[in-house]
C-alpha cells in the first residue's frame, strides 16, 4: 500500500501488522527549546521559487498551508541521530517500549523528522512538531509523561490486561495505553504517525467507519477490510510536509513541499507516480503528490537503504517508504549486555545506555510481545 488512496476504493488486505512497516509503527503542552548548537530553522534558506516564485514549476511547489509549529531540524545529520538516540532510547524506557514508543521504530520516526537535509520535502508540523520539542527537552520520565498524558498518566484499576485511547491536550485521541492487570501504565502516540488511538491500533481518521478511500480536508481516508471491519489506514497530512490532501486521477497522496533536487540531482516538474527510483547512492526519488521530492535513505540509514519500484511510495512518509533495510522487519527490541539495540523496517539501532545517563538495558514485557529498554530516572 503506498501513500495514496485510490478514489473510491476499498481493499480487501492484511492484519494490521502488515500495515506497520514503519511502526513495529511522530501534542500538546509545548516546553520552551533553546536553539544552542544542535537545533536550527532552515525556514530562512532561499531556494530558486523563494527567490522567483514566478519561476516555471514554482507554483505547485508552493504550500497553501503555511507551516505550524516549530522547527524540530537539526544542524547536521550527525546532531540529529544523537538527539534521535536520546529522546528515543528515553521515550521507550518511560513508556513501556510497545508500538511507536519502542526505541527502534522510534528512531525512524526521530530520524526522518530531526534530519531535515535528508528528508528536505515532508518536515513535521503542528502538534506532531510541539510533541517532538517537548520530548527533545525531557529530561526524566515525568517530562516524557506530561507530552503522552496532559492530564495525567492514567490509572489501571481493572486488575486485568487491555488497551484503550487516551485525550491528548486539545481533546483528540492520539495516545494509546497499554494496562497490565499489575497496574502498569505505557503508552504509545499515534501521533507519530498522523493517525488516531483504537483500543487496539493506531488508524486513520475514520478509524473503524471507513467508507470510501479519499482526501477528506487534510485528512487521507485509506479504507481496507480486516476481518469483515472497514477500517481506516490513512493518516492526517496536517502534520507533514504541505500539510495537504490531493487528490489526482492516480489516487490521493499527503502533498510534499517541493525542493531544488537532492545534491547532484536535477528536480524537474513531475507527473504522479507512486514508484521509487533509487540513485546509486541510495537516494529515493519520486513523485507521489504531483510534487518532485527525494529522502536520502542512504544518509539516514547507511549504504544500500533505498529499495525503489512500483507502488514504493509509502504511508505518510512518501518516497522514504522505499527506505527499508535488509534486515527482519519482525524482529523486536532487545538487550546486547547492557546497550539496547533496536529494530524497525530492517534496520539496527545501538544506543549505550550508561553513556545516555540511564540504567543498563533491561527486558521488557508489553501486551504486544517482548522488547527492551534503557533504564530512566522518573
Amino acid at each position: 500500500m503506498g501513500v495514496y488512496g485510490r478514489p473510491g476504493s476499498r481493499s480487501k488486505g492484511v492484519a494490521s501488522n502488515s500495515k506497520s512497516k514503519v511502526v513495529g509503527a511522530f501534542f500538546f503542552g509545548l516546553m520552551p527549546l533553546a536553539c544552542g548548537d544542535i537545533f536550527h530553522s532552515t525556514r530562512d534558506l532561499k531556494s530558486k521559487c523563494d527567490l522567483n516564485p514566478a519561476a516555471a514549476g514554482c507554483e505547485s511547489q508552493k504550500p497553501s498551508r503555511p507551516i505550524d509549529g516549530p522547527s524540530v531540524c537539526a544542524a547536521s545529520s550527525i546532531a540529529a541521530r544523537d538527539a534521535a538516540t536520546r529522546t528515543c532510547a528515553l521515550l521507550s524506557a518511560c513508556e513501556g517500549a510497545f508500538g511507536a514508543s519502542a526505541f527502534g521504530t522510534c528512531m525512524v520516526h526521530a530520524l526522518l523528522a530531526f534530519d531535515c537535509e535528508a528528508n528536505p520535502n515532508r518536515p513535521v508540523r503542528g502538534d506532531l512538531a510541539r510533541f517532538w520539542t517537548h520530548l527533545l527537552a525531557a529530561k526524566k520520565c515525568s517530562d516524557v509523561h506530561d507530552a503522552l498524558f496532559p492530564g495525567g498518566v492514567p490509572v489501571c484499576k481493572s486488575g486485568s490486561d487491555f488497551t484503550a485511547c487516551s485525550p491528548n491536550a486539545n481533546g483528540s485521541l492520539t495516545t494509546r495505553v497499554q494496562c497490565r492487570a499489575d497496574g502498569v501504565v505505557a503508552g504509545e502516540s499515534c501521533l507519530l504517525m498522523g493517525r488516531s488511538c483504537s483500543p487496539n491500533r493506531c488508524l486513520g481518521p475514520a478509524l473503524d467507519a471507513c467508507k470510501e478511500s479519499r482526501c477528506e480536508e487534510t485528512k487521507l481516508h485509506i479504507c481496507e477490510s480486516v476481518g469483515g471491519i472497514d477500517s481506516d489506514f490513512g493518516f492526517d497530512c496536517a502534520y507533514f510536509g504541505a500539510g495537504e490532501c490531493v487528490s489526482s486521477t492516480a489516487g490521493a497522496a499527503c502533498r510534499a513541499i517541493g525542493s531544488l533536487g537532492a545534491p547532484g540531482h536535477v528536480a524537474a516538474g513531475c507527473r504522479v507516480d507512486f514508484g521509487v527510483t533509487c540513485s546509486r547512492d541510495d537516494i529515493a526519488q519520486g513523485c507521489p503528490s504531483g510534487v518532485a521530492e527525494w529522502v536520502d535513505c542512504g544518509r539516514l540509514f547507511g549504504p544500500g537503504s533505498c529499495r525503489g519500484g512500483a507502488g514504493a511510495a509509502g504511508e505518510y512518509l512518501g518516497v522514504g517508504g522505499a527506505c527499508i533495510g535488509a534486515g527482519d522487519l519482525r524482529a523486536a527490541d532487545r538487550c546486547d549486555g547492557g546497550a539496547l539495540v533496536g529494530h524497525a523496517r530492517g534496520f539496527t539501532f545501538k544506543a549505550d545506555c550508561l553513556k545516555l545517563g540511564m540504567g543498563r538495558c533491561r527486558a521488557v514485557a508489553t501486551l504486544e510481545g517482548d522488547s527492551a529498554s534503557c533504564v530512566a530516572a522518573q
